[in-house]
């Protein structure tokens, strides 16, 4: 029974002197939540908007995840995002297969980052313009800035709008570029 003190003694220094995870190893947020029942409440130029997700299936590259607006109290379908380690890209629109999946955001994450898959005057070319925290109505997060901007035509520039993300929140602010702003009111997870 004497070896009791010194074995818990060399189990506590072991544990105790444990290197953390170094970043580099570490498993991060995907930029959009994938648990059922995840909502978001929006403040669009004072009205309010509300989504959840209803539905998650899994999917060789990744998790399609299904979210509903809801209207009147009435869940419709809004939008159907395929979200992995290093994508979110929108695959579905009000309840139909998007023709040409839309790329939202591609990690890792760097400043100056762009991408223009289906570039056209419908389809926008987005880039990373910086990550800093950015504060909306729902309180402060460390978020990844986008810009996308499409083609121009013959009716003058092409527009242009910011949208920001953060992990495991999605979407929590969009300035337009006719000026309309969308911020994250409220934001509850989902139970996984």
């Amino acid at each position: 029974m004497r070896w009791t003190p010194l074995v818990a003694l060399c189990i506590t220094l072991s544990v105790a002197s444990a290197a953390p995870v170094p970043k580099h190893l570490m498993k991060e947020e995907p930029f959009w939540p994938t648990a059922v029942g995840t909502k978001w409440v929006y403040d669009v130029e004072g009205k309010e908007e509300r989504y959840v997700i209803s539905k998650v299936r899994d999917d060789p590259e990744g998790q399609l995840v299904s979210v509903d607006q809801v209207v009147g109290g009435k869940n419709v379908p809004y939008e159907e995002v395929l979200v992995s380690a290093t994508r979110l890209t929108r695959v579905g629109w009000s309840g139909k297969e998007c023709e040409k999946p839309e790329l939202l955001l591609r990690a890792p994450v760097e400043k100056g980052d762009y991408w223009s898959p289906n570039y056209t005057s419908s389809k926008p070319r987005r880039e990373v313009v910086e990550v800093k925290g950015v504060e909306v109505q729902a309180g402060v997060f460390q978020a990844v800035r986008i810009e996308c901007s499409f083609r121009g035509g013959m009716l003058g520039p092409p527009p242009i709008y910011h949208e920001w993300y953060a992990r495991g929140v999605g979407l929590v602010k969009r300035v337009s570029g006719n000026g309309e702003v969308k911020v994250l009111k409220s934001f509850t997870p989902g139970k996984k």
